[in-house]
């Protein structure tokens, strides 16, 4: 098995090193801060202060070759790749569902002469985790349009980390008879945490929070363009007359496919041509759309959480605050998930709720 490193925050390069390099067991540190108080036995701690420290990783191993010159380039190949400013993800082998984001701070060599001509070099590669936690790859996504059964409707929500995850929340208007979702409430049993939001969110509105930020945005409409395609390719989808003419109108955007052939699927833009209508997407269908399908574009932050990295980096210009409708104890307290099952009963004056919540799973 070989340690895979992802370059550019898992977006760019897959490196694989040596299979003799492995990684050498570490220390997992935890920070208490506390204060002696005179005339008392022991210290009182400050638990809501209590911190991992960065961790250190270390690769080592050794590594046969022909030449000094040979592990002398190797080297520098390694240097030239890794000491940057780059974080990077590392993986205990190619394909392992977890990962840790670090940078690396120091690449050592050591050239060997063997006996009987053999030749070998000895290599330490030194990595920062400023970010102590192992992360999945996968995001676990939760996703109910909820039908209330009194007297109290459930939600479970199972979190397979070792820690406290933080998730994204997105909570999607409901109009039914005149009526909308109105001061929806969710509260976790397990944690003892509250999240309640005081307004309505209407049909097409959808209120977005972010947990390991606590904060709240309010988007008044997130559907960009809408409208029946013309055509699709394996590749790409036609859409309506009415979109755009301006080239890469929709670029970075989401485009979804709401009924129809190919209907459920996401698809992120990256290639708009906007004399033919044609919108290039990042991944292949599954189902290629046709005429008979129809769709909506979103911005890509507001996509029903399905870019949680984006949703996270994204400063959220096109939606307003409405931190000052939120309960106080989301500000002071979070609303992290437990390791385990997450008992969470969902509240709605208006009984009208259409919650997602997703979020990666940690291990220290």
């Amino acid at each position: 098995m070989q340690i895979e490193l992802i370059l550019n925050n898992g977006l760019g390069e897959s490196i694989l090193l040596p299979p003799e390099l492995a990684l050498d067991g570490y220390a997992v540190k935890k920070e208490i801060p506390g204060t002696v108080i005179p005339g008392r036995a022991g210290r009182r701690t400050f638990r809501r202060l209590q911190r991992l420290e960065p961790g250190v990783l270390r690769a080592s191993g050794t590594i046969e070759c022909y030449s000094k010159e040979e592990a002398d380039d190797f080297a520098a190949l390694l240097r030239g790749k890794l000491i940057n400013d780059d974080v990077m993800w590392l993986k205990r082998f190619e394909g392992a569902n977890k990962f840790i984001q670090v940078q690396c701070t120091d690449i050592d060599h050591d050239y060997i002469r063997g006996h009987f001509g053999a030749r070998a070099f000895t290599m330490d590669i030194t990595f920062q985790a400023d970010d102590p936690y192992w992360y999945s790859m996968d995001y676990h996504q939760v996703k109910r349009d909820v039908v209330f059964t009194p007297p109290v409707t459930m939600l479970d929500v199972n979190n397979e980390g070792s820690v406290n995850a933080d998730p994204m929340i997105w909570l999607y208007g409901k109009t039914i008879g005149g009526l909308h979702t109105k001061n929806p409430k969710l509260t976790n049993y397990t944690t003892g945490l509250t999240l309640q939001y005081a307004g309505e969110i209407k049909q097409g509105e959808l209120l977005l929070l972010d947990t390991q930020k606590r904060n709240a945005l309010f988007v008044g409409n997130n559907v960009l363009q809408s409208g029946t395609a013309r055509s699709g390719t394996s590749g790409g989808i036609q859409l309506a007359t009415s979109a755009s003419a301006v080239d890469d109108y929709y670029k970075d955007q989401i485009v979804k496919v709401v009924s129809g052939a190919g209907a459920g699927q996401y698809r992120k833009i990256i290639g708009y041509n906007g004399a033919t209508r044609v919108a290039i997407v990042d991944t292949p269908w599954d189902v290629i759309p046709n005429a008979t399908s129809v769709y909506e574009i979103y911005h890509f932050s507001w996509a029903e959480g399905y870019y949680l990295y984006e949703a996270q980096s994204y400063g959220g210009t096109s939606g307003v605050s409405v931190i000052d409708n939120v309960n106080a104890g989301y500000l002071v307290d979070g609303f992290h998930l437990a390791p385990g099952v997450n008992r969470i009963e969902l509240e709605d004056d208006n009984n009208l709720l259409n919650i997602e919540i997703l979020f990666k799973e940690r291990w220290s």
